[in-house]
């Protein structure tokens, strides 16, 4: 039978943090959004709140759902498992456990009389039966991802002809590429602010928040930050998190005087080469669309020049049925 524990964030035990841990080891569907240091940092740096549903069968952990919290109307909570940062989330299992473990922690969350809606953003090539079973509604979205399973040189046959002209450039250019640490930090923060403002976004974290990131992910070997470098000055950078067997390419910038010298192409085909060697089997670039969710060709393109294909991943979003229906009394009595 199949039993479920619901901790908030911040008032998680030891004996259920290891559990937490037991669950990421053994599951295939982990991504470093679903660790509790990732959570954790961003309930410190963001102020976000969340909660944790556990699954046990035979008081052994067998799946996790953590998800943040958001404020409605009233006393009603929206959960969702996305913010900025965090890409995906949703519930996971054990290798060797059924998609009914899934089943069971999104039916606890519905017992939740104070969340009224929920939102998960589950990563590609994952199960989603769970979900359509429970009749929630979906939005299906891209992410581009690269195999690495071929040789280093069929990776590069596999880049697009401006690709390979732009990396030989770079390099005929004496463009580096320097494995970084925190001392760059300062270096990232000048770019990444610089590309925020060309592109009329708002402005990026404060520096304290990539100072922490890497204070914390870097020891544990999840985090990277490579740099171009021309002339000896930074031209172009991207953070990449690490995790199992998956890279994702988190953030990138660079200064617009210098991407005639290909830096940016530079620098994901030396990650590419560097999870080749290291092991890894998938290189994720995350989607490649606007707030709106309109599609950016210009950002696609530079993405599937590297031989990277879409693959489909989905937001599943649902309104609970009881609770729907008290958030609705409440709201026509606020009139």
């Amino acid at each position: 039978m199949i039993k479920i524990s619901k901790i908030e964030f911040a008032k998680i035990s030891k004996n259920k943090l290891k559990d937490w841990n037991y669950v990421l080891e053994f599951s295939n569907e982990a991504t470093i959004f679903h660790t509790p240091e990732w959570i954790f940092f961003m309930i410190e740096k963001t102020g976000v709140k969340g909660e944790i549903l556990i699954a046990y069968n035979n008081n052994k952990p067998v799946g996790i759902f953590p998800y943040y919290l958001k404020k409605g109307k009233f006393f009603f909570n929206k959960s969702t498992t996305g913010t900025f940062e965090t890409p995906y989330g949703g519930p996971i299992h054990i290798k060797g456990s059924n998609k009914n473990i899934i089943i069971q922690l999104l039916k606890n969350l519905e017992k939740n009389f104070n969340i009224v809606k929920t939102t998960v953003f589950y990563p590609p090539k994952r199960n989603n039966d769970p979900f359509k079973d429970l009749n929630y509604s979906f939005k299906k979205k891209e992410s581009m991802v690269l195999s690495l399973e071929p040789t280093e040189e069929e990776l590069w046959s596999q880049l697009h002809k401006m690709k390979k002209r732009n990396v030989r450039k770079a390099e005929k250019n004496d463009v580096r590429i320097i494995d970084s640490d925190l001392k760059y930090i300062s270096d990232f923060h000048c770019l990444l602010s610089d590309t925020y403002n060309r592109l009329s976004l708002r402005p990026p974290k404060e520096i304290d928040f990539y100072n922490k990131l890497f204070e914390l992910f870097l020891p544990l070997n999840r985090i990277k930050l490579l740099i171009a470098e021309f002339n000896g000055k930074p031209i172009a950078a991207a953070i990449f998190l690490l995790y199992k067997e998956t890279m994702i390419f988190w953030q990138g910038a660079s200064y617009r005087e210098f991407m005639k010298y290909g830096p940016n192409d530079l620098i994901h085909w030396s990650i590419i080469k560097f999870g080749k060697q290291h092991g890894f089997n998938s290189y994720d670039l995350l989607q490649f669309h606007d707030n709106k969710g309109d599609e950016l060709e210009p950002l696609k393109k530079f993405k599937q020049g590297f031989g990277a294909i879409p693959q489909p991943y989905y937001s599943f979003t649902k309104e609970f049925g009881l609770n729907k229906k008290l958030k609705n009394l409440y709201e026509h009595k606020s009139l």
